[in-house]
């Protein structure tokens, strides 16, 4: 899993904020995992929690404030339950019209903190690219809605509702390789053949076009045994992972492409959690790793060949004999793939219906989705 790292956005920069995206139709459009969520100080998840606007599960982001007694003032607290009213981000703002009073809801975050007040899915996007840190998008699905979310505890970023079909096209997008060749649908390598090329090459720093010598290879076996290199070689070569060369052995095209996206260091994972009881748990199935840089993306699994458990299975069973199978998925397939993953959940009775945030509310609230 790729490691999480913390938005760098500060309390001042917001780009792409709420507000700009009402008054500004070009942003509207913008791509639902990319854009920046806002982000809510702890005095303000404190006041909400306190006055029973947000009454966090143990899965909601903002478990931590059941667990935690109140670390900002009271002053705090109110000034930043003064900001939330003032930019009609809170929910049921009564104004007065014409001597009677009215109530008015707080729209996207009251639907967003709506979502992730009791999450039903986790949604986990792990993004590596060559060259930048690796980053971690988490979303929280509650019918067919997402909203992404993180908090480390003072402070809480949270984006606005998205539609599962709408993150589902915009992942399209980003998982498509429209820039691969044509011929290059799939390819299989044994676990073992697998290690053996990477030792040989990744491993010694050697590019994938450069040639592989006998004695390179006798250096990496004990005793240096020249013998055995020979036939490892041969072995290979009879695979149709090397092709023999007066300079030495090399890797097939068909090899050299694949492994090159395979090493690419540029990674997209999907992950998908469900509440087990004890936090977020996670079928095998419910997984799925992209590598290649963008536009070049091909699907990484683990198949088993004779009917067993291929290993690292979530399974107790024998693991049984898998290959690494690479594979470029297409235009049907992949929304096949992404739309089995982000599944809607039925929503549970009672969430974002005649309440407020999971207590009772005078008037009732708008439907979540």
């Amino acid at each position: 899993m790729i490691p999480r790292t913390s938005p760098s956005t500060s309390a001042t920069q917001q780009p792409h904020l709420l507000h700009d995206r009402r008054v500004d139709p070009g942003l509207r459009n913008l791509d639902p995992i990319d854009v920046e969520p806002r982000i809510l100080p702890r005095a303000g998840l404190e006041w909400l929690n306190d006055n029973g606007y947000i009454n966090p599960s143990a899965e909601s982001p903002f478990a931590f404030l059941r667990q935690e007694a109140s670390r900002t003032s009271r002053a705090q607290r109110t000034r930043a339950a003064a900001s939330l009213f003032a930019s009609g981000d809170l929910l049921c703002r009564r104004r007065t019209r014409g001597g009677r009073g009215v109530v008015t809801t707080g729209g996207v975050l009251e639907r967003s903190l709506a979502i992730l007040e009791r999450p039903q899915a986790r949604l986990r996007f792990g993004i590596s690219e060559s060259g930048q840190l690796p980053t971690m998008r988490e979303f929280y699905l509650c019918g067919n809605h997402l909203v992404s979310s993180f908090s480390d505890g003072e402070t809480a970023f949270v984006g606005e509702p998205a539609r599962l079909e709408d993150v589902l096209a915009c992942l399209v997008r980003h998982l498509a390789s429209p820039d691969l060749p044509a011929q290059m649908e799939m390819i299989c390598m044994m676990p073992q053949l697998y290690e053996l090329v990477t030792v040989l090459w990744k491993q010694q720093g050697k590019p994938l076009t450069e040639p592989l010598s006998r004695a390179e290879v006798a250096r990496l076996l004990p005793d240096g045994d020249r013998r055995a290199a020979g036939e490892l070689l041969a072995s290979m070569t009879e695979a149709g992972v090397l092709r023999p060369g007066d300079r030495g052995h090399t890797l097939s095209p068909a090899y050299r492409h694949w492994l090159g996206l395979a090493w690419s260091d540029s990674v997209f994972e999907i992950e998908r959690g469900e509440p087990d009881g004890d936090g977020w748990g996670r079928r095998e199935q419910d997984r799925l790793l992209f590598v290649g840089p963008p536009g070049q993306r091909v699907l990484c699994e683990d198949v088993a060949l004779d009917g067993g458990k291929a290993e690292g299975s979530a399974s107790g069973d024998q693991p049984g004999r898998g290959v690494m199978l690479l594979s470029r998925l297409g235009g049907s397939d992949l929304i096949r793939r992404l739309a089995t993953l982000l599944r809607p959940v039925e929503r549970a009775a009672g969430i974002g219906r005649g309440s407020r945030f999971g207590r009772a509310a005078r008037q009732p609230r708008f439907d979540v989705n």
